[in-house]
C-alpha cells in the first residue's frame, strides 16, 4: 500500500484572487505528492511540472491509500505528464460558467482528476466544473466513505 497526497493551495496573486472569488473558496489550485515529489500544472510554468519541494501555500492536505499497482500506474501518468502545457482555455470555464478545455492541455484539477481514472473512479470535472475546493473534498470524500477494497 502507497500513499498519494493531495495539496490545496491558497495561492497569491491577482488571478490566484479572482479564482478565490469566483469559486467561493480559499482552496484555488493542487498539487500532488508522491514520495519526495510534488508534480503540479500551473499558469506559472505553462504545465506540468516536478519538483522536490512542497509550497509553503499549503491550506489542507488529502491522502488516498493505493496499492502498489496503481501506485507505479499513478507515478508513470504524473511523469509522463511532466511538460505537459497548461489548460488556459479553464479560466473562462470558471468566468462564464461554460465547459471549455484543450484535451491535450491541463489545468489544475483536471490534471489531479487524471489520477481517479487510473483508479476506476467517476469524476467528471469538465460537466460539473469541479474547482480545486470541489476536488479536495471530493478525496476527502473519498477517505471517510467510499470504500475501494484496498483493506
Amino acid at each position: 500500500m502507497r500513499t498519494i497526497e493531495f495539496y490545496g493551495h491558497e495561492s497569491r496573486g491577482i488571478v490566484a484572487g479572482l479564482i478565490r472569488w469566483k469559486i467561493g473558496s480559499a482552496i484555488n489550485h493542487i498539487s500532488i505528492g508522491v514520495d519526495e515529489d510534488v508534480f503540479e500544472s500551473t499558469a506559472l510554468s505553462n504545465g506540468v511540472s516536478v519538483s522536490s519541494k512542497k509550497r509553503d501555500d499549503i491550506i489542507m492536505c488529502q491522502l488516498l491509500t493505493v496499492s502498489d499497482d496503481e501506485c507505479v500506474k499513478i507515478v508513470n501518468y504524473l511523469n509522463d505528464s511532466i511538460g505537459k502545457e497548461y489548460d488556459f482555455s479553464a479560466f473562462s470555464s470558471f468566468a462564464f460558467n461554460k465547459t471549455k478545455q484543450n484535451d491535450a492541455k491541463l489545468f489544475c484539477n483536471e490534471f489531479a482528476a487524471g489520477i481517479l481514472e487510473i483508479l476506476e473512479i467517476d469524476y467528471k470535472i469538465s460537466s460539473n466544473l469541479a474547482s480545486p475546493k470541489d476536488f479536495m473534498y471530493f478525496i476527502k470524500g473519498l477517505n471517510e466513505g467510499i470504500r475501494r477494497g484496498l483493506l
